[in-house]
């Protein structure tokens, strides 16, 4: 008898836990943003750049800038590896490949006035930054394999299969010339593999190895040097009174605007912690940074809910990043007006 009474008692906590579960799930409303950054490194009042050659192990150690300016690579590198002359081909290539793919993205992106890397220009057309880097180490070799294969008729295959193997380590400098100072740097190590062939003659074509991953490299130094968009998630919180879900709707919806008056409204008539909280963060999302700081701020001040803290600590980072791009953006605009 009493088993009999403990397993609907189970079934309607199992039930109770699914509803629960169904219900956190789905407490919080999410937003997604698209936030303009700064440049990473401290471009200042630069408005134009090169991107000279980059260079293989041999040449790096002792490259200069032009006319001597100053040593750019000033962290050297000493004892690089030898390599075979076929080594030294695909080296070359991926110098090659690497210093076009950054010269293509830079002037698809528009941001900075994009000047030729020929040395024989005159000095008037001396960008104010120079991205200048090389190869700091570069190891290649082919490599073949055996296999072995028992065919339907029980004969047996021998395949010999080639594929070549590269690793390297690139390394870049940004040169400010105005102040004659590396304003950024950055070091990247690569391990890549060909598909395996047949024959060691008609192995992948290096650039079809390098080509995508220095797409991505490219655009990441991007992001470095110039101002660029990058996605931010907010969440509001839940609460289960009928109203809160009308004023998310309008959140989700993107009417940012009504969903903020939506829960002003009801923060004033019931004193919920969650609609002053979500009503700080539509101010964020229509740009209103203050606003939105200085709302959170009365809300900690008045509950200190760690939330709100989290919260004012994420927007005090924000405002940091809005002055800084406001900066750039306005050295920018007035490089480009004088121009």
């Amino acid at each position: 008898m009493a088993v009999k009474e403990i397993e609907p008692m189970k079934r309607v906590f199992l039930a109770f836990m699914l509803i629960s579960v169904f219900i956190l799930s789905g407490c919080r409303t999410p937003i997604t943003l698209d936030i303009l950054r700064p440049a990473e490194f401290d471009i200042q009042n630069a408005s134009s750049i090169t991107v000279m050659p980059f260079l293989t192990a041999e040449m790096l150690e002792n490259y200069l800038m032009e006319k001597d300016l100053e040593t750019v690579l000033v962290n050297r590198i000493n004892n690089f590896p030898s390599v075979s002359a076929t080594a030294k081909t695909d080296e070359k290539k991926v110098t090659e490949i690497l210093t076009e793919e950054l010269i293509n993205t830079f002037t698809k992106t528009a941001y900075f006035r994009v000047i030729d890397n020929n040395p024989l220009r005159n000095d008037s057309d001396a960008a104010d930054l120079y991205i200048i880097g090389g190869l700091s180490y570069f190891n290649s070799a082919i490599k073949a394999q055996n296999h072995k294969e028992t065919l339907k008729n029980g004969s047996v295959r021998n395949t010999k299969y080639y594929w070549k193997t590269m690793d390297f380590e690139i390394i870049y400098q940004l040169y400010d010339t105005k102040r004659e100072q590396v304003i950024g740097s950055q070091k990247i190590k690569y391990e890549f593999a060909t598909e395996k062939a047949t024959s060691p003659y008609e192995l992948q074509p290096v650039e079809d190895v390098v080509k995508s991953p220095f797409a991505v490299l490219a655009s990441g130094i991007i992001k470095k040097c110039q101002p660029y968009y990058e996605k931010k998630d907010i969440e509001l919180l839940f609460h289960k009174d009928t109203r809160m879900k009308a004023a998310s709707t309008f959140a989700e919806n993107k009417n940012y605007k009504r969903a903020y008056k939506e829960y002003t409204d009801l923060y004033n008539k019931t004193n919920y912690f969650e609609a002053a909280y979500n009503a700080a963060l539509l101010l964020e999302a229509q740009s209103d940074l203050s606003g939105a700081y200085q709302e959170m701020y009365e809300l900690f001040k008045k509950t200190q809910d760690k939330r709100a803290l989290r919260a004012l600590k994420d927007m005090k980072n924000e405002m940091e990043q809005e002055e800084k791009l406001y900066y750039q953006s306005t050295v920018q605009t007035v490089n480009t007006e004088m121009e």
